[in-house]
Formats: structure tokens, C-alpha cells, sequence
């Protein structure tokens, strides 16, 4: 017989027209891949049967970390801290995936420090103290994420949340601050929602989508 492929799982020598290994059974024939779950991890060459067993915990591990994921309210995905641990059980390995209670959420916002949204339109109290103030625009960090952006406006000297106001123009985000020494103000050029906001420490950050 003239062997043109190795089997992936056992390493012995086979024709390349058989779909199935004589040796150790293995399913040759190519399959398309739906998922992480699905993806044969058999590619890397280990001894029979120790690339069975490989297979079965990778597999399994993938199974556990998908399940250490979950989703918050506005049904984006927080990946949670985990630990894993591998055991043998009556000569089967299992893995076990548990939660270490440290939950990631990225560059979202700070969801126990957030403000409750309230409407506040500036008086004329307020404009004739912002005209009396120095005026500087405010520095600001922008972070692009896949679905979001996200304004770190920065206003030091303002300690109040009620002096900052922000304004929804027809294309545009305005924003005003008074400090004690200084009125700040920014001009976002971009016609996109207000997801949410936070101020703190002297720092405003606002979260935008389409």
C-alpha cells in the first residue's frame, strides 16, 4: 500500500483515501467549524491515547470558560474573574471553571459612581457668573470601543456636579463648567446619543452612541 497521510491522532502511516483511521478509528473527513466548541484541537500530534485526551479537555474547557461569561442589563458582555482547577475523578479528567468574584467591565463606565440622569437648563444666574469667569476649553481623552465612544473631559477646580451642564444640540454636545476660578466650556462635534455619564474628581466622561 502506498501511504500518502500520517493519522493526526495515533501518527501511523495510511492511505490518503481512507476517511477513517484503521488503526484508531479517527473521522478524517474535513467538517466545518460552528463554533469554539466544535474546532479539533487533534491537529497537534500527540501519543495515542494521550491526543484523545487532550481533545476531550480542551473541549471541555471551553465549554466551562464560556460559562464564566455573562451579560449586564444593556446585554454587552462582562467577562468575570476566574480560577481553573483540573481534577481526576475515577480516571476521568474534569476541569472546573469557577468565579473569583472580580468582575472586568473594560472602559465602560464606573456603574456605582454613575449619576441619575437629571435635566438641568442653565438660568441666567448662571450665564451672567460663567461671563464673569476666564474662560478655557477643556482637555479632553477620547477612547474608541467597537460600539461606543467614550469623552474623558477634564475640569479641574469643579466640584459640584450641578455646575456642569451638558447641552444636546441639533449635531452637537455643548458643554459647560464653573470652577471657582475658571468657566470651562467644549464644543463635541458629533450627532450621537448620550448613553451615559459620570462626573467625578474633577473629570466629566460621557459614553456616545449612534
Amino acid at each position: 500500500m502506498f501511504f500518502k497521510k500520517t493519522c493526526p491522532r495515533c501518527g501511523k502511516k495510511i492511505s490518503k483515501s481512507h476517511n477513517y483511521c484503521p488503526y484508531c478509528g479517527m473521522d478524517l473527513r474535513k467538517k466545518p467549524r460552528e463554533s469554539f466548541d466544535d474546532l479539533d484541537f487533534s491537529a497537534i500530534r500527540m501519543p495515542f491515547p494521550f491526543g484523545n485526551l487532550f481533545n476531550k479537555l480542551t473541549k471541555e474547557l471551553a465549554r466551562e470558560l464560556d460559562k464564566a461569561w455573562a451579560f449586564d442589563e444593556d446585554g454587552g458582555r462582562v467577562k468575570k474573574g476566574i480560577s481553573i482547577s483540573i481534577s481526576n475523578v475515577d480516571g476521568v479528567p474534569r476541569i472546573k471553571v469557577g468565579n473569583t468574584g472580580r468582575t472586568v467591565r473594560g472602559a465602560g463606565m464606573p456603574k456605582e459612581k454613575q449619576v441619575k440622569r437629571v435635566v438641568r437648563r442653565i438660568s441666567k444666574e448662571d450665564i451672567e457668573r460663567y461671563a464673569k469667569l476666564p474662560r478655557k476649553e477643556a482637555e479632553t481623552n477620547v477612547k474608541r470601543l467597537s460600539n461606543a465612544i467614550i469623552y474623558e473631559i477634564s475640569l479641574p477646580g469643579v466640584v459640584d456636579p450641578k455646575d456642569v451642564f451638558i447641552n444636546k444640540l441639533h449635531n452637537s454636545i455643548e458643554i459647560k463648567a464653573f470652577g471657582k476660578n475658571k468657566a470651562y466650556f467644549k464644543l463635541i462635534p458629533l450627532d450621537l446619543n448620550i448613553k451615559a455619564y459620570h462626573f467625578g474628581n474633577g473629570k466629566l466622561i460621557l459614553e456616545l452612541r449612534e
